[in-house]
């Protein structure tokens, strides 16, 4: 099989992709009907459920955002975590989401999750407490991956070489996903073919221009749907401009193929790392 065909069957297709997202927008639909809470809480997707990079049979990650007694849900204690948490686990059965009506609460992992197979679609679903930043992150994350289609190509063959290998496993000391990403990314820019990310963000949006974007006060602006909304749009129409200009600059140049993409992602971090 070559690494062309390799990333195409790693890809989910159109019709796969629209069924996984209908059906995990039901599911939202249904769980946000049986919360029943009056705090500031939503929820939504986030890691590559949100950011596109997933497979067509990849878990659900869904997260809680806002506010649990008024205190951000990051910054809860371990008690207030589990009240909620627990708020969240009536809904699931009263929703009856969860086949069989099984669910595994993980009170003691470092961020406490309730895992259980979802009854609509059959995928795995992972339901924790999240900061703003984890939206931030996993949108930034799609708006590279739909301008730059190296990204994702890249992406799916390190982690299938990855879990091949058994180095894919945080619990067992190896590498997660968010790390090999971050590691494409980083190989892209190398290669300009990804922009340092900074230059996507304007210092305007900013409350401290100098900090980074999820550092101190910048980080609590994202709590605010308009204030994300509107660095999200800014930080697609540069990337946009970006993508334009360097494509009117290296015009005559021949883009990487998948495998000189491969090959120059472990050449480039073996090489930093020795």
């Amino acid at each position: 099989m070559s690494l062309c065909m390799a990333v195409q069957a790693l890809t989910p297709s159109a019709v796969d992709w629209e069924r996984r997202q209908r059906l995990v927008s039901e599911h939202l639909q249904l769980l946000s009907s049986k919360l029943k809470s009056n705090h500031s809480i939503h929820i939504s997707t986030f890691g590559s459920s949100l950011s596109g990079l997933c497979l067509a049979d990849s878990d659900i990650d869904v997260g809680l955002f806002g506010r649990f007694n008024g205190c951000l849900l990051e910054s809860l204690t371990p008690k207030q975590q589990q009240s909620l948490l627990r708020l969240v686990l009536n809904a699931v059965y009263a929703a009856k989401l969860a086949r069989n009506q099984q669910v595994q609460p993980i009170w003691g992992a470092r961020v406490p999750v309730l895992k259980y197979t979802c009854q609509l679609s059959g995928l795995q679903c992972d339901i924790s407490l999240q900061g703003a930043g984890a939206l931030v992150k996993a949108n930034f994350i799609h708006i590279l991956s739909i301008n730059c289609k190296q990204l994702s190509a890249l992406y799916r063959l390190v982690k299938l070489w990855a879990q091949a290998h058994d180095l894919n496993d945080a619990s067992r000391s190896t590498l997660n996903s968010t790390s090999l990403l971050y590691m494409t990314i980083f190989h892209l820019q190398q290669l300009q073919l990804l922009p340092p990310l900074k230059v996507l963000v304007p210092p305007e949006l900013l409350l401290q221009p100098g900090a980074r974007l999820l550092q101190g006060s910048n980080r609590q602006l994202w709590e605010n749907p308009q204030q994300l909304g509107l660095l999200l749009g800014a930080v697609q129409a540069n990337m946009r401009a970006w993508a334009h200009q360097r494509q009117q600059q290296q015009q005559q140049l021949q883009e990487p193929g998948i495998s000189e993409l491969l090959h120059g992602f472990f050449q480039f971090w073996t090489g930093a790392l020795s």
